[in-house]
């Protein structure tokens, strides 16, 4: 079993690298690029000059949609960093919108109850570790994603999920 450990700067919190510019234009930029996806199937285009530096540098993120009252309707992200964050925001929401295989694709109407949240990933480090106990000692409970790999499959827990599952 392989850990990796990845922290998240989360759009939505306060973040380490990024303004509050960068992370207000990121969730407008996930919002306007679902709007007009889900309206009428177009991809929004973005003239890269209006992007700061920050976000036209190449960056793994996640995008999470969660709806009022029901809960998580989608999330999806990327680990690598071939593709400028901002365009990766753009790819993110729309798969998290309609490529879950977890949930029914997310209806144009249902939008406004939709809230949308990114984590910015940084690049994984691996963790070596001799038992669970001494894994559970390196992580930081709500700070530290978590990549397991085994070899039946893969997992990830960003860090909003250890207050779904603290232990």
């Amino acid at each position: 079993c392989l850990i990796f450990l990845c922290a998240p700067c989360k759009t939505s919190a306060q973040g380490e690298n990024f303004s509050d510019a960068d992370r207000e234009f990121l969730i407008r930029l996930a919002r306007n690029t679902l709007t007009r996806y889900l309206k009428d199937g177009s991809i929004l285009k973005i003239d890269e000059k209006r992007v700061s530096e920050n976000l036209r540098a190449n960056g793994a993120c996640f995008v999470t949609l969660t709806k009022k009252g029901t809960g998580l309707r989608g999330c999806i992200g990327i680990f690598e960093r071939r593709l400028p964050l901002y365009q990766n925001v753009i790819d993110r929401a729309i798969s998290a919108a309609v490529h879950d295989p977890r949930f029914p694709k997310v209806r144009y109407e249902e939008l406004k109850d939709i809230k949308i949240e990114i984590s910015v990933l940084t690049a994984p480090e691996k963790i070596l570790f001799n038992s669970p106990d001494e894994l559970l000692a390196k992580l930081r409970p709500e700070k530290d994603g978590v990549i397991l790999k085994t070899k039946y499959g893969s997992s990830t827990f960003l860090p909003q999920v250890w207050k779904q599952l603290p232990d």
